[in-house]
């Protein structure tokens, strides 16, 4: 269960439900205490990666193939945390990095348009 910190109070597990079955929705991990992956060793990125997916799986029946990457910039991620994310069958996990996208991207370094 959730403790009581603030990053675990964002939305309950019936609202992931509720937004998760709404069409054109899709709900993904986003990495279970928030941290920034590249800062992770193999073992706490898996355990990351893992306990989110079990978590929205468990709680919330949401199986995903959709991630985000904490923070989301250049330094947020590399080419061992695509390979960890696409082992725990992840196959999408845009960036946070401002830009327009020519269709030639990975899946695991989109760009977004970032509104204020």
């Amino acid at each position: 269960d959730c403790s009581d910190d603030p990053l675990d109070k964002k939305m309950t597990w019936a609202q992931v439900r509720e937004i998760a079955s709404i069409e054109n929705f899709s709900v993904g991990g986003h990495t279970h205490t928030h941290a920034i992956m590249a800062y992770l060793d193999a073992s706490e990125l898996t355990g990351e990666i893992e306990n989110s997916l079990l978590l929205l799986d468990s709680k919330a029946g949401v199986g995903s193939c959709h991630y985000s990457y904490p923070e989301g910039t250049l330094f947020s991620y590399n080419s061992k945390i695509i390979e960890t994310l696409r082992i725990h069958g992840v196959e999408c996990c845009p960036t946070a990095i401002d830009g327009i996208n020519d269709g030639n991207e990975s899946l695991f370094e989109l760009k977004r348009v970032l509104v204020g």
